[in-house]
């Protein structure tokens, strides 16, 4: 594409690689696009936000926090065409891993591999069968849910006696895709011009441990993570204006997508009464 325009920013000469049907919409927005800005994911509030950021070399970018409102920050791989990825390191009962953020992925997922090198595999203790999975394509791969004593990432946040989803998959350049069951649950802001990611966690579930992930039933209290640290509130509702309806669909939206289908159909419900003529809150409640 010699210009390709998205929230009033035109980019010029972006490559698109066509082909397959598995894309529901439109199409995927990839690192090679991304990269080139500073991106922040707040998915709670369904809204992605792109910026140009100059000397920021030692800011902190996570300009939403509150006074003493813990948060997290970790440096990132340096991107380039070849290594597109965000990528950093975090830690599973003590081990060191490298994780891919990666918005794509509907679920996050531990491979086999570095699950056996923290100690778990699929026979031990209190690991249970979670289904199969896939992404683009048509392959399938079998799942399971790991018990964990410990998951931390960056320098201020650790999950302790939690779960983690695992497979027998082969990630050239990771060992976990954090995807956008993490997203969901933290607000995110990647500095690919300064290599450094800071995060602050919403509240609620991390990780969606339903044993069939596109389930449409809601998680159950077990599938709750245990002893999350970081003193973070959950993410205040009242935050979103209650007469614009975008902003409601789209909170309606993220609900769904953390599985918290009661509030997810009642704010779709009502950007419905408010925009009865924008068929795409009908759709979105349907899916719901």
């Amino acid at each position: 594409m010699k210009e390709f325009t998205i929230v009033g920013a035109t980019v010029k000469n972006v490559e698109f690689l066509v082909g397959g049907s598995e894309v529901s919409e439109a199409g995927l927005l990839g690192q090679n696009l991304l990269e080139r800005f500073d991106v922040e994911y707040d998915l709670a509030t369904g809204s992605i936000r792109l910026f140009h950021t100059d000397d920021c070399e030692h800011t902190l970018l996570a300009y939403w926090l509150k006074p003493d409102q813990a948060y997290s920050s970790m440096h990132i791989d340096r991107i380039d065409p070849a290594n597109p990825h965000t990528v950093g390191v975090a830690y599973i009962n003590g081990q060191k891993i490298r994780v891919a953020f990666d918005t794509g992925a509907s679920t996050s997922l531990l491979s086999a591999k570095a699950a056996a090198r923290a100690g778990i595999k699929p026979d031990t203790a209190g690991v249970v069968d979670a289904g199969y999975s896939g992404g683009l394509g048509r392959g399938m791969v079998k799942t399971y849910i790991a018990p964990v004593a410990s998951f931390k990432i960056g320098d201020g946040e650790e999950i302790k006696n939690t779960k983690l989803r695992m497979a027998d998959i082969d990630l050239s350049h990771a060992d976990m895709l954090l995807g956008a069951d993490f997203f969901v649950s933290h607000r995110i802001f990647v500095a690919n011009k300064e290599h450094i990611l800071f995060l602050s966690y919403n509240g609620g579930p991390v990780f969606n441990l339903s044993k069939n992930a596109g389930a449409t039933t809601a998680a159950s209290s077990e599938e709750k993570p245990d002893g999350h640290e970081g003193g973070v509130q959950p993410a205040n509702s009242a935050t979103v204006s209650s007469k614009d309806a975008a902003e409601i669909a789209r909170r309606g939206s993220a609900l769904a997508a953390r599985r918290d289908f009661a509030p997810a159909l009642a704010d779709l419900s009502e950007a419905i009464e408010l925009s009865p003529n924008e068929p795409e809150y009908r759709f979105q409640r349907a899916n719901t």
